[in-house]
This record gives C-alpha cells, structure tokens and sequence, in this order.
C-alpha cells in the first residue's frame, strides 16, 4: 500500500476519533451511526490492522516517554497496587 493512501485512510479515522470523543452531538451521531450502518469500505465496523499499526506507530514514542518518566511510573505504581486490590477482592468473593 502506497504511503498516499495510508495516510488518506489514518487521516479519516483520526478524524472520526475525534468527532466520536469531542464533537457535537450530531458529529458523534454521525460517526456512531456510520459505523454501525455502513461498516467501512473494508466490510467491517472495525478499524483496519494497518491502520491501527500505523496510529500505534505515532503514539509508541509519547508513551515511552510518559512511561519512563516518574510521573508515568507514579501512575502505573498506582494503577498496579489497585488491580492488585480489585483482583485480591475478586478472588475472595469467589472462594467465599
């Protein structure tokens, strides 16, 4: 696939993304019904794996960086110790 056609395609589910999580009613609307209606013009209501490689692809350097910084470690320290609490909670309800 040509790098052209990649970016036309990444660029029209970005734009979908956002429309989804921060546009107006009717945008959200729109995106929300586009996809359940129509699927896309692969045949399916899912994103692509290209593409969703080529979104992973941006995104992988800013979370490296975030992770490896002490505010991210913070965070997923944080994140760690309460699913470690949920799934602790989980298991005695189970073995009750």
């Amino acid at each position: 696939m040509e790098i052209n056609e990649l970016k036309k395609q990444v660029i029209t589910y970005w734009r979908d993304i956002y429309n989804l999580q921060y546009g107006n009613i009717l945008k959200q609307l729109f995106v929300r019904f586009k996809y359940r209606i129509f699927g896309n013009r692969f045949g399916t209501s899912e994103i692509p794996d290209n593409i969703l490689e080529a979104i992973a692809r941006t995104m992988l350097p800013d979370i490296r960086e975030f992770f490896l910084s002490k505010e991210g470690q913070a965070e997923f320290a944080a994140w760690k110790a309460e699913y470690e609490k949920s799934k602790n909670k989980s298991k005695n309800k189970g073995g009750g």
